[in-house]
């Protein structure tokens, strides 16, 4: 694709690990040191509600990416930020088709599970505390299996922006 990003930096991370307001901060940082860059929840470019047997979100999160990154480019970015929690290869194999030459780091966020308890129930609460709790286990699990990331940071002493400065430094 013509004018790549120069750079996608994938933050994931299993649900209470701080992937949206790290990557919120670390794109503060890189735009403080003169890099434009987007940064995208993921979660938000596959959320739907069809009522159907739809299971391929992962898939369609990549395409919006895809389709949306032209508009990104128009106005000046050069670097993605991107969050969500990687459960499987494949959004790494669209992101590495779809932008052949640009280089994807992935950096995987780390906490306690007191931490994350802690996290959730200031957001959830109920049934969706309940699930979030419940699907924190397993998520370690397949992430430990999978081992995607280039780089893991552990954020249980660390504020938000020690932890961005932290991925920075990294990437």
């Amino acid at each position: 694709m013509e004018y790549e990003p120069r750079g996608i930096l994938f933050i994931t991370g299993t649900v209470g690990t701080g992937k949206t307001t790290v990557s919120a901060a670390i794109g503060e940082g890189l735009a403080d040191i003169g890099l434009p860059n987007a940064v995208i929840d993921l979660d938000w470019l596959g959320w739907v509600n069809t009522g159907n047997d739809f299971h391929e979100y992962d898939s369609l999160i990549m395409q919006n990416l895809v389709s949306i990154w032209p508009n990104y480019r128009a106005v000046g970015v050069k670097y993605l930020v991107l969050a969500r929690a990687l459960l499987q290869h494949e959004p790494l194999d669209i992101l590495a088709k779809a932008f052949p030459d640009t280089p994807i780091m992935v950096v995987r966020l780390v906490a306690s599970k007191e931490i994350i308890e802690k996290r959730l129930s200031q957001r959830a609460i109920g049934g969706t505390l309940r699930e979030h709790l419940e699907e924190m286990d397993g998520m370690n699990q397949i992430m430990d299996e999978l081992h995607l990331e280039d780089a893991a940071v552990v954020s249980d002493c660390l504020s938000v922006e020690e932890t961005a400065q932290r991925v920075i430094n990294i990437a």
